[in-house]
């Protein structure tokens, strides 16, 4: 894990416009760049929280430590995502975060944070509401997927991912692996396989290595 000096690099993210920050607090605070590689974990569950992360390039997952459900993947991370929210209301992160692919992150060192609320109240209910956001999003993943066949959960997932790309593309590339979708799907990979066969039979995507091309919308 590379640790550059801290900088205000936000003008230069390819995110800036659609970041959750892009306000004229944050964007005077110093940020902290972290260059990390395939494999790299940015923190460990109940690891002492220290700041919150944005994702500016690259990606990453999110995963549970604790037994019983060690191991389970309760999100993938994409550029502008704000990660290690859960650590504002605690002492310690809820889950801990590996990265996928050559990543660049933003930290924004607790203490930082803590002075910009006192410039501005007014961002303390941001944050509520992106934590908001978060836990409905979670709960609406989990609701889903314990009424869902395992074709419903594979579109369902492809949908998430596609929301986060250019509205004009018609393929995502996947960083993430098939025994990664499975999990997080609660699938095995054996059902992933076959029902990503079956999609591709269907003509509603077309799948190259991890190049999914849509070739019909995928219904919400």
């Amino acid at each position: 894990m590379d640790r550059d000096n801290i900088v205000d690099v936000c003008k230069y993210c390819p995110f800036f416009k659609e970041c959750h920050f892009n306000n004229g607090v944050l964007k005077l605070l110093k940020k902290r760049v972290l260059s990390l590689e395939k494999g790299d974990v940015l923190f460990d569950q109940d690891e002492t929280y220290s700041g919150f992360y944005v994702l500016c390039s690259g990606s990453a997952k999110g995963l549970l430590s604790r037994q019983p459900r060690a191991g389970q993947i309760i999100e993938f991370y994409h550029p502008s995502d704000v990660i290690g929210l859960s650590g504002l209301s605690n002492t310690n992160y809820q889950e801990s975060v590996k990265i996928m692919s050559y990543t660049k992150v933003l930290k924004i060192e607790r203490e930082d944070f803590d002075k910009a609320l006192l410039t501005s109240p007014a961002l303390a209910n941001q944050m509520l509401s992106l934590m908001s956001e978060r836990i409905v999003k979670r709960q609406t993943h989990y609701s889903l997927l314990n009424t869902m066949e395992a074709e419903d959960r594979l579109i369902y997932f492809l949908r998430e991912q596609y929301a986060g790309v250019d509205s004009s593309a018609n393929a995502i590339e996947l960083h993430m692996t098939r025994h990664d979708i499975a999990n997080y799907l609660g699938i095995a990979v054996e059902t992933l396989s076959r029902v990503m066969k079956r999609l591709n039979s269907k003509g509603i995507i077309e799948a190259n290595h991890r190049t999914i091309a849509f070739n019909q919308p995928l219904a919400s």
